[in-house]
């Protein structure tokens, strides 16, 4: 039997060229690592970002062919680890900011879409909510931060009338985060 070799066990032990190889290996196998690189070898990229903003579409997208139920339309979880990425891999929080709100327009489209769908969905959608509130209210206040909170005012508007508390979690979110920035 051959012998197996020692290897290195955390990132510190390895060498730049190791520390490549396993840079390269992980976005070899995975669309999302090679994103995640990308993203944080190129801050504030507009290309990047627009990548990102596909992920989160194909994520919550009616353009799945055969997917027609909620759960298989939402894909939360893979909504989760495309934010969650894009979080790690930007210090620009106008940009996150921007790629959350975008989301959140998303997912509330295939509620508008649908129509009502279950209590699970609803808090998925309002914890995503509270998120991008939490986020956008702490940029600095300016024109885009304006911007970003008149389309969740959009949503939460639309919200209203939508049962399983989604518009009364929408409202305060939006009351305890954005409403006396406007």
């Amino acid at each position: 039997m051959p012998k197996q070799t020692k290897r290195k066990r955390t990132v510190p032990d390895l060498n730049a060229t190791e520390l490549l190889s396993v840079v390269n290996a992980l976005c070899m196998l995975d669309k999302a690592n090679l994103l995640l690189v990308e993203s944080f070898l190129s801050p504030g990229n507009k290309v990047v970002f627009k990548k990102y903003m596909k992920a989160v579409e194909s994520a919550m997208s009616f353009e799945h062919g055969d997917r027609y139920t909620p759960e298989e339309i939402w894909d939360f979880d893979k909504l989760e680890q495309v934010l969650l990425s894009y979080r790690l891999s930007t210090n620009d929080d106008t940009m996150l900011a921007a790629l959350y709100t975008f989301a959140t327009e998303e997912s509330h489209a295939i509620t508008m879409n649908l129509g009502d769908i279950d209590e699970d969905y609803y808090h998925s959608m309002g914890k995503l909510y509270e998120d991008t509130c939490k986020i956008v209210a702490d940029l600095k206040q300016n024109k885009t931060q304006m911007e970003l909170i008149s389309r969740l005012k959009k949503i939460h508007d639309e919200s209203q009338n939508i049962g399983w508390g989604y518009g009364f979690d929408l409202d305060e979110s939006y009351s305890r985060y954005l409403a006396d920035r406007v």
